[in-house]
């Protein structure tokens, strides 16, 4: 079971939240998950339509670049950034900065929305929200794997697999922050935190 960010469904998502949505910024590491996030999702191309919105991805390894697009978000035209891994930045001297760091950065220094793509992002001095990939939808689809194969099916014939559903998760701190509106449809089966 494949674990892959629900892109197109969080910026579906996140156009009922954020009015003029046209334009986001997804910041990724350049670790080897990101990089294959990467050509999965975005087969190479930097830039993809996502339900009529632009979306730019970028796969960062300096700590001081990772900055400068957040700082510069707002003047480069995005209206949102989601933040996928940053667990992989590096400091002008090469020394690993740490995932929490990057994260509190990010948050404080935002002109615009930060949202993710899984819980451990989302929270006081973190992202707002997202529509998060949930361990127990993984571990759902697995379960019917292992069921396949114990009926019959030889394990050559299951293909992979990617999780189509997730959950929303979102802080009040940071929405209250980015004076972010949440539709009732949405709030009501959201997970809150602090």
């Amino acid at each position: 079971v494949l674990e892959r960010p629900l892109l197109k469904r969080s910026v579906t998502f996140v156009k009922k939240i954020v009015t003029e949505l046209d334009k986001v910024l997804l910041l990724f590491d350049s670790g080897a998950t990101s990089k294959t996030l990467f050509e999965d999702s975005f087969r190479g191309n930097n830039t993809i339509n996502l339900g009529g919105v632009l979306a730019e991805v970028q796969l960062i390894e300096p700590y001081a670049l990772w900055q400068q697009q957040v700082l510069s978000a707002k003047k480069s035209g995005y209206n949102a950034i989601f933040i996928g891994l940053f667990h992989t930045i590096r400091d002008e001297s090469g020394k690993h900065v740490k995932a929490s760091e990057v994260l509190a950065w990010t948050s404080k220094h935002s002109p615009v929305p930060v949202f993710g793509f899984w819980s451990f992002s989302v929270g006081e001095n973190k992202a707002a929200g997202g529509l998060v990939l949930a361990g127990e939808h993984q571990g759902i689809e697995a379960a019917q794997m292992i069921k396949s194969i114990t009926s019959g099916t030889a394990v050559n014939r299951i293909r992979p697999r990617v999780v189509a559903e997730g959950r929303f998760i979102f802080s009040r701190a940071e929405v209250a922050k980015h004076q972010l509106v949440i539709p009732e449809s949405i709030a009501l089966i959201s997970t809150w935190v602090d």
